[in-house]
C-alpha cells in the first residue's frame, strides 16, 4: 500500500491554500488593471507557472490517494495521461503568458480540450464510487459539482468579456476559478484526519 503520510497531505493542503491565494492575486491584478502593473507579462508567467506547478502536485497527490491508496485501478491509466497533459498545458500556458512565442495558443487549446475530456471521464467514474470504496467521496462530489458549475460560468463569462466590461468580469472570473479548489483542500483535510485517526486507533 502507498505510504500516504500526514506530512504529504499537509504539504498538499498548504499547496491548495496557496493556489487559491494565487487566483485571488490574479483577480486583484485584473481589478487594478493589467496596464497599471509593471512587468505584467513576466509576473503573469510566474503566476501561471506557480499555479500549474501547485496544481500538478495536487493532481499527483490525488492520484496517490484515490488510485494507489484506495486502489481504484480503473483510473490509473487515465490519471497518468492527465498528469502528462497537465505538464504540457503548464509549459504552453507559461509560454503564452510571456507572449514571446506565437502559434502556441492553438496547441494549448487542443491539449486543454483533451484534458477536459479526461477530467470528465475521471469525474464520471469517481461519481459512481461508493463510500466504502472511497471515504469522504461526498466532498469530491461537491468538488465535481463546483467544477462543472464554475466551468459553465467561465465559458459564459468568456463570451461576455469579449464584448463587455473586461476589468470587472476578469476579476470575477479569477475569483470563480478559485472556488472548486476549496473543496479539494477540504477533501485533503478530511483524508488527513482519517489517516491520523486510523494510526491513533491502531496504536
Amino acid at each position: 500500500m502507498y505510504n500516504l503520510t500526514e506530512r504529504k497531505l499537509t504539504i498538499g493542503i498548504y499547496g491548495g491554500i496557496f493556489l487559491i491565494f494565487l487566483f485571488i492575486l490574479k483577480a486583484l491584478y485584473a481589478y487594478v488593471g493589467y496596464e497599471e502593473v509593471s512587468n505584467i507579462y513576466v509576473k503573469q508567467a510566474i503566476l501561471v507557472a506557480t499555479q500549474k506547478f501547485l496544481w500538478i502536485g495536487i493532481v499527483i497527490l490525488l492520484y496517490n490517494i484515490i488510485v494507489v491508496y484506495y486502489k481504484q485501478e480503473n483510473l490509473r491509466s487515465l490519471w497518468k495521461w492527465l498528469i502528462r497533459l497537465e505538464v504540457i498545458i503548464g509549459i504552453l500556458a507559461v509560454l503564452t503568458a510571456l507572449r514571446t512565442y506565437y502559434g502556441i495558443l492553438g496547441p494549448l487549446i487542443i491539449v486543454t480540450i483533451v484534458a477536459i475530456v479526461i477530467y470528465i471521464i475521471i469525474f464520471s467514474r469517481i461519481h459512481k464510487l461508493e463510500k466504502e470504496e472511497l471515504p469522504d467521496i461526498s466532498v469530491l462530489h461537491e468538488f465535481i459539482l463546483a467544477f462543472v458549475i464554475v466551468f459553465a460560468l467561465l465559458i459564459a463569462l468568456g463570451f461576455v468579456i469579449e464584448y463587455g466590461r473586461k476589468t470587472e468580469l476578469e476579476f470575477i472570473k479569477h475569483l470563480l476559478t478559485a472556488i472548486p479548489f476549496i473543496f479539494i483542500v477540504r477533501f485533503l483535510i478530511k483524508v488527513r484526519k482519517r489517516i491520523f485517526y486510523n494510526k491513533t486507533a491502531s496504536v
